[in-house]
């Protein structure tokens, strides 16, 4: 039941979306442009990971697609503090629930790398929701 009001949800902001849109630039040039939930390596080697999760967004928006990447948002400074474990999981928890009414889930890897904890969960849930998840291996 949840699942389908979601999916209910999911499209009615789409619609909503694409009304808005037209509205402000009065155009179709964005209004199919989908709404991507952005999992990527931020654990680790942060500085390396915040410039690979960056392209990753570029390589979405390349793609024709609204990227949004929680890990790149509620890290920075001042926001939420990655080290703690209770922040750590207040922003995953967060970026979950923002990105309920998007249209799918990319997780980008480097080629031999695996998914993290954060990741697998953010799959999980797009799972659950019905929502669709794609794997892109690039190495910026």
């Amino acid at each position: 039941m949840k699942v389908v009001v979601i999916r209910l949800l999911r499209k009615v902001a789409r619609f909503l979306l694409k009304q808005l849109v037209g509205l402000v630039f009065g155009k179709d040039l964005y209004k199919n442009m989908p709404l991507v939930v952005v999992e990527s390596h931020y654990k680790g080697d942060v500085e390396e990971n915040v410039r690979y999760a960056r392209a990753c967004m570029h390589d979405c928006l390349s793609n024709g697609e609204i990227p949004f990447a929680s890990h790149l948002l509620f890290t920075q400074n001042g926001i939420l503090d990655d080290n703690k474990h209770f922040e750590r999981n207040l922003g995953i928890v967060s970026g979950l629930i923002i990105t309920l009414l998007f249209d799918k889930t990319v997780v980008y890897t480097k080629s031999m790398q695996t998914t993290s904890s954060g990741m697998e969960q953010g799959m999980g849930l797009a799972k659950s929701l019905g929502r669709q998840v794609e794997k892109r291996v690039r190495n910026f």
